[in-house]
């Protein structure tokens, strides 16, 4: 945990030298910066876990064997609640989409709002350039092209692994 809590700011400036992996790919030095914060990234959330595990460990540590056996038996108790209340809410999240793509707009309603966004457009672009390519290449002047994005999310076997715990 020491490192998350006392970890130098890194810079966007920080490059590495370019490096080889075993498979001989050469890899640039923005992806070779990607893949050394995505190593911190993977130790300092492991970090994270295992103070957590402690914390938990601690808590668990004070309290009574008797006490826990009792919150055992009220998570048991409490389980089939808890799964009911949670599928009449998706069940009811669902019925609420269906509803209000029609009306066009959001409605708001004091804690919860059904968010309309209108519908998002798509061309097939194999298409469109094969038109521009058949004598038509005015027409991707109109085409836009966004910049990409990247959104940081755990592999797969990392989201399986947790959800076994």
């Amino acid at each position: 945990m020491a490192a998350v809590l006392n970890a130098k700011k890194i810079s966007v400036f920080d490059r590495p030298v370019v490096k080889k992996t075993p498979d001989a790919k050469v890899l640039d030095a923005n992806e070779t910066l990607v893949l050394e914060r995505l190593h911190t990234l993977t130790e300092y959330t492991d970090e994270l876990e295992a103070a957590e595990a402690g914390l938990e460990a601690k808590i668990e540590e004070l309290i009574p064997p008797k006490a826990r056996e009792a919150i055992k038996a009220m998570r048991e108790e409490f389980a089939p609640m808890l799964e009911g209340a949670e599928a009449n809410i998706e069940e009811l999240k669902a019925t609420i989409k269906e509803i209000a793509v029609g009306i066009g707009h959001t409605v708001p309603n004091g804690r919860w709002q059904a968010v309309w966004a209108k519908p998002r457009q798509s061309w097939n672009n194999d298409k469109l350039e094969a038109y521009a390519a058949g004598g038509h290449p005015e027409v991707l002047d109109f085409r836009e092209v966004g910049l990409p994005t990247v959104s940081i999310r755990p592999k797969s076997e990392t989201v399986a692994k947790k959800k076994k715990r």
